[in-house]
């Protein structure tokens, strides 16, 4: 349903899922699996999102990687970033070369750039990292 639905110049793209990839125009390399994963993604590429909305609001970020329902959520143009488990890394933004491993592993971290948090809940309360 709708993957990839806008796509113009975008190529080696996979998307399975309902609207996963749905406002891709020119990205390419990504890969979406799940439901609405990597929905908002214009022209970022080289990005992999698996989980229902994982990497949801990313436009422009590029080498990210998000595994798990929610994981990178709010990243938009946030770059080389990992996540893996349920909303791990949830309000990055534009945060560059982070890795959360574990639910809810640096959830609340923005901006902050070269932070790691493996385990559940790992810098969970955690704003705003340098």
């Amino acid at each position: 349903m709708e993957s990839l639905s806008k796509n113009v110049t975008g190529s080696r793209n996979t998307a399975s899922g309902a609207y996963s990839l749905r406002w891709n125009t020119t990205g390419q390399n990504n890969t979406a699996a799940g439901g609405y994963a990597l929905y908002y993604n214009e022209t970022g590429f080289a990005n992999n999102g698996i989980g229902c909305k994982a990497l949801y609001k990313n436009t422009t970020g590029k080498n990210n990687t998000a595994n798990g329902n929610s994981a990178l959520y709010s990243n938009t143009t946030g770059e080389n970033n990992a996540a893996f488990g349920y909303k791990s890394l949830y309000f990055n933004t534009t945060g560059t070369n982070n890795t959360g491993f574990g639910t809810n592993a640096l959830s609340r971290n923005t901006t902050g750039r070269f932070n790691s948090a493996f385990a559940r809940n790992a810098l969970y309360g955690t704003y705003k990292l340098t």
